[in-house]
């Protein structure tokens, strides 16, 4: 049984890899442009981003969401302890 759960969130600049390998989970963090919300399954590649400011976009960032976040340590409680 592994004593605690860990996570991050998406910003936290580790390989792919070894957060697989460290069973890690991640939790995605939100950006807007004007009406568009981008995170977790929806993402702008460098380039889209970046074409975005030059033509006067302006990205806010935004928190986790709360409810995926509880979701998610509730699985990891379920998988290593249990139901709460």
């Amino acid at each position: 049984m592994n004593p605690f759960i860990i996570s991050t969130d998406t910003c936290c600049d580790l390989p792919a890899s070894y957060l697989s390998e460290n069973d890690i989970d991640t939790h995605s963090l939100f950006y807007r442009f004007d009406d568009d919300v981008y995170g977790e399954d929806r993402q702008l590649n460098a380039k889209e981003f970046f074409d975005r400011i030059r033509n006067g976009g302006m990205p806010t960032t935004m928190g986790s969401n709360p409810e995926s976040v509880k979701n998610l340590f509730k699985k990891r409680h379920r998988h290593y302890f249990g139901e709460f």
